[in-house]
């Protein structure tokens, strides 16, 4: 399904899609990952969950990885998506005055 944004540029496309799709990576208001799905160790255990895997596709309504776990051919995508989200919430935070401390201590 393409976001629709009417009245909105392509950047306004673009930017909610790489939204969407860095979003299933990133740790939730829930404490979970999506593409973890239901996998209670790579969500919880410190030797599994910051170890993203990069599967070939995704639930639909979940977001749980599904398919092969290796590095597909759109996981580099994916990683210049999420350095970009990084860089930007380092501008963010800068601007308020906060440093590396504060988004630590915010995860």
């Amino acid at each position: 399904m393409v976001p629709v944004h009417a009245g909105e540029g392509a950047d306004a496309v673009a930017a909610d899609l790489w939204a969407r799709l860095v979003s299933i990576f990133i740790v939730g208001p829930d404490g979970r990952r999506p593409c973890f799905g239901w996998v209670d160790r790579a969500q919880h255990d410190p030797n599994w969950k910051d170890n993203l895997m990069f599967h070939e596709y995704f639930h639909g309504d979940n977001a749980a990885g599904l398919g092969a776990s290796h590095q597909t051919g759109w996981s580099a995508l994916v990683a210049k998506l999420m350095q970009q989200y990084g860089a930007r919430e380092e501008r963010r935070v800068t601007r308020r005055g906060g440093g590396a401390r504060e988004r630590r201590s915010a995860s």
